[in-house]
């Protein structure tokens, strides 16, 4: 009894596994080819048949596959010995395959009550492993196919008919299981989806092994809903449904597909047929109700192109004639424009235990369908059924025979591939040669990211919730937003036809250049669209809305800089009418002519909420029409106090009244202070370095040229700098002049100098190093660029020509540096300082009436004069050019 005992207990810690068989070979022949290194080929070719009603159901072609009595069995689960085991044995089986315990899924049908006519089979097709759970076939059984050749004779079919599981030991896309439960009447069903589980790499594919009529209740005239060798009617119990159970508790996000095909008939349907539920309003992937970015949108407009299938004349196939999609009540368009059709008959899907399996484990939290019923049409509009060359005859049928149909359905299935596998993150000009070519070849929630440049071009998102955003977007850097410049070109800068949502986001650009009768930096009609940190400016309008025109609208500007923008009738910075809702946060507008804001009289009333922004005139400035609401919350009306506006610098000054002054809700600028406003924060430093960048445009090679940056300490403390270095060291950049070490006296500068010495042709980008002992800003850097002006047409600049660079400190209290350049035929004849009143208070230039071309700088000293504002005025000829200085008592 002893020895019997240890017997048992040494079984028990060290089970018998059952034998897992190898093959080698490819599971495409194996499942409906020939493959010789499998244990049986063409598995397809197997399953059960039974007529339980004549000609009630469609096996295809009778030259391919007449339907058959007596071919094959079915086992029905309930009518075993302790069926609830056996189901149990099931789900334990699929769970560890899926886990990977591929021996104890093993052990545990080695020792279940289906282990004499079930095997698992490790099938290793060249670089792909896959683990099978099949039948083992029953040579009693043969099927003359009804006819006298030989070729069509078939040996050995199922006797449980309880299906076939193959898992993908490493799928590429993991959410997905493809199910076939119709494999005989659904005659398409099998190969359509056998070539999407190799091509997408889909975890699982499960297909029953059993006709609908080879069992069924006998009660009445046989129709589907009689069968019990259907795994989807309700109630039946089977193999089938635990696959199913297995893969809606394992795995995250999953997304099965129950893969059927109808005979069209007389039906004027769509060729692909797809519903889902529980609420018949479909969701991702099926549609992306705001973002467009799903499995409908995904498909060409022309999923079909004319005589592309078969060999054959036919015409193209439209999306709108290819797909319909059950969504009740609602209707669905492809891209605003195509109807798709929801009539779909009654083949929108048996509520099968496979369904409400899947329906009552939704995760309501989980926007992603997880089950979505598919019906192909067995013969498509495109031919006839008597087209038999699309369903070539001969032989038993293979997956060569169907390769016309499998093609026919790829679109849908390349669309769910490109939903789980597309980038959606695109770089310009890396990915795409321009913008709106970025635009064109993306999808609702994608991110376009713009490296610096000028593009020249005018963008429209196409109804496309898209976030556009330059470097700004990672780096948090407003340089960014300065080298980033849409440059439109006779037309608005930017559109939003209509339908974007506040996903579309158009983030850290110069918006400027645009020229239109309305909105010719930004027009936009019946969108919502986000505009954050974007400086819009020097655009005008013939007509309404020099900087940005909104008509039945409800786009939100945050931290945007609106200026310089100009409007003949009108919205120099915006225009505004018909029911448009605006939401201004954060921004700044100003300088735009003849207003800031302006809403037109006639059509619905709008509204705007204008909140820790500062606007040129405060509330009486804003041009009302008697029809706006407005809400003004924490605004500023004042001289915003830009660094150098005349020349397109919009960065604010250390003292500008716009600094810290923004939403305290809002996210803290990179220097971790309360958001400014406008779209440039300045980042508070005791060391401050003016410009920002150095800029080389329109160089000649082995012809130098110079420029420099002033570095300034705007602190209470010494500041010692270390030798200044350009990175990297090989960079065409040099530093001029002393470079030793400097101590920095507060209230003091450093002017250096930094020359460009073109050896090639060419884009060169580097930095100017500033190194301090000043903690938490021991490191400063000067982007330097020498670039080619557009990625489309280029900017013509003349370098050394007549230019006001501006001065600095601005504000100052004593003293300030004025930089200008001059050219062969453009000497200044005045400069000069003016007070408000246009009174003469320093002439600069007196005695000196000869240049010769290039930079210069004049340090000017205020003297005794009162603080307050200033004009600083160049004259050449006819040309004149005017800063406005602030001194500060």
């Amino acid at each position: 009894m002893l020895i019997i005992l240890l017997a048992l207990l040494a079984l028990i810690a060290n089970p018998s596994y059952g034998e897992i068989i190898e093959e080698n070979g490819s599971l495409l022949e194996f499942f409906s080819g020939h493959e010789e290194n499998c244990a049986y080929d063409n598995w397809l070719s197997h399953v059960s048949e039974g007529i339980a009603r004549p000609g009630y159901n469609d096996y295809g072609p009778v030259e391919l596959d007449r339907q058959t009595n007596g071919f094959g069995a079915y086992q029905i689960v309930d009518s075993l010995q302790n069926p609830d085991d056996i189901l149990q044995d099931w789900y334990k089986i699929f769970a560890n395959i899926i886990a990977g315990e591929i021996d104890t899924a093993s052990a545990i049908l080695d020792n279940s009550a289906f282990s004499d006519l079930y095997e698992i089979v490790l099938l290793q097709d060249q670089d792909e492993a896959y683990v099978i759970v099949r039948e083992v076939l029953d040579n009693n059984f043969f099927d003359d196919n009804g006819t006298e050749d030989e070729a069509d004779n078939v040996t050995g079919s199922f006797r449980y008919g309880w299906g076939i599981y193959i898992f993908n030991r490493n799928p590429r896309t993991p959410e997905i299981v493809l199910e076939v439960p119709h494999p005989c009447d659904d005659f398409i069903a099998p190969h359509i989806a056998m070539d999407t589980f190799i091509r997408l790499g889909t975890t699982a594919l499960f297909v029953t092994g059993a006709g609908r009529e080879v069992k069924w209740s006998n009660i009445g005239a046989y129709d589907n809903s009689r069968s019990r060798s259907d795994p989807t009617r309700v109630g039946n119990r089977s193999a089938f449904n635990e696959a199913h159970k297995v893969v809606v508790d394992s795995i995250q996000n999953e997304f099965v597909i129950p893969i059927h095909s109808y005979d069209s008939g007389a039906r004027d349907l769509s060729q692909i047929l797809i519903a889902c539920y529980p609420d018949n309003r479909p969701g991702r992937p099926i549609l992306d109700w705001d973002n467009h970015y799903d499995i409908l949108h995904l498909t060409p407009l022309y999923p079909i192109a004319a005589n592309s299938i078969g060999n054959e004349d036919h015409p193209a196939v439209r999306i709108d004639e290819y797909y319909a999609i059950w969504e009740d009540p609602g209707i669905v368009y492809y891209n605003y424009e195509y109807r798709i059709s929801n009539e779909l008959s009654n083949l929108v899907g048996w509520p099968s235990p496979q369904r409400s399996y899947s329906t009552d484990h939704l995760d309501t939290l989980n926007t992603l369908e997880n089950y979505m019923h598919i019906e192909h049409d067995e013969f498509p509009d495109m031919i006839t059924e008597e087209l038999l060359s699309f369903y070539p005859p001969g032989g038993v049928p293979t997956y060569r025979t169907y390769a016309n149909i499998v093609e026919f359905s790829r679109p849908l299935y390349n669309a769910i591939d490109a939903f789980y596998h597309r980038p959606r993150s695109h770089t310009v000009p890396d990915d795409f040669a321009g913008i709106q070519a970025a635009i064109d070849g993306s999808y609702g929630g994608d991110t376009i990211i713009v490296r610096p440049g000028i593009y020249n071009e005018s963008i429209n998102f196409q109804h496309k919730n898209i976030r556009l955003t330059s470097l700004f977007g990672t780096s948090n850097d407003s340089r960014d937003i300065d080298s980033t410049i849409i440059q439109g070109n006779n037309s608005s800068v930017v559109t939003f036809t209509g339908y974007e949502s506040l996903s579309a986001k158009l983030v850290g650009f110069t918006i400027r250049g645009g020229r239109s009768l309305d909105g010719a930096g930004i027009f936009m009609n019946r969108s919502r669209p986000t505009i954050d940190h974007c400086v819009i400016t020097g655009n005008i309008a013939d007509g309404f809305g020099g900087g940005v025109f909104c008509g039945n609208s409800m786009p939100v500007f945050n931290n945007c800089t609106i200026t310089g923008n100009s409007a003949a009738d009108g919205g120099g910075g915006i225009f505004a009418w018909n029911q448009t809702g605006l939401t201004v946060t954060n921004s700044i507008l100003t300088g735009n002519a003849p207003e800031q804001l302006s809403f037109f009289r006639l059509g619905q009333i709008n509204s705007i909420t204008c909140s820790y922004s500062d606007v040129e005139g405060g509330v009486a400035g804003i041009e009302t029409g008697n029809n706006v609401q407005i809400s003004w919350l924490a605004g500023i009306d004042a001289d915003p106090l830009f660094l150098d506006p005349d020349n397109g610098n919009f960065h604010l000054s250390p003292f500008s009244p716009c600094v810290d002054a923004g939403s305290p809700q809002a996210p803290y600028d990179p220097d971790s202070t309360i958001a400014d406003m406008g779209a440039l924060p300045i980042k508070f430093r005791n060391i401050v370095v003016n410009p920002g960048s150095l800029d080389f445009a329109d160089y000649e090679i082995g012809l130098p040229d110079s420029m420099s940056v002033t570095i300034y300490n705007l602190g209470f403390n010494i500041i010692r700098l270390s030798p200044r270095r350009i990175s990297p060291q090989d960079a065409p950049f040099f530093i001029h002049g002393d470079n030793s070490e400097f101590v920095l006296m507060p209230d003091s500068s450093l002017e250096v100098w930094v020359t460009f010495s073109p050896q090639d042709s060419g884009e060169h980008i580097a930095d100017l190093l500033i190194v301090s002992d000043q903690n938490g800003e021991e490191l400063t850097s000067v982007r330097i660029r020498a670039m080619e002006l557009g990625v489309g047409e280029p900017e013509i600049v003349v370098a050394n020509d007549f230019k006001l660079y501006g001065a600095y400190p601005n504000p100052f209290n004593s003293t300030t540096t004025i930089r200008y350049s001059v050219g062969l035929e453009t000497n200044p004849t005045r400069l000069a300082i003016y007070d408000v009143s246009g009174r003469l208070v320093a002439d600069l230039l007196t005695g000196k009436n000869a240049y010769p071309p290039g930079q210069y700088k004049i340090v000017w000293d205020a003297g005794n004069l009162a603080g307050g504002v200033y004009f600083l005025r160049m004259e050449a000829g006819n040309l004149t050019t005017t800063q406005k200085l602030l001194l500060i008592r």
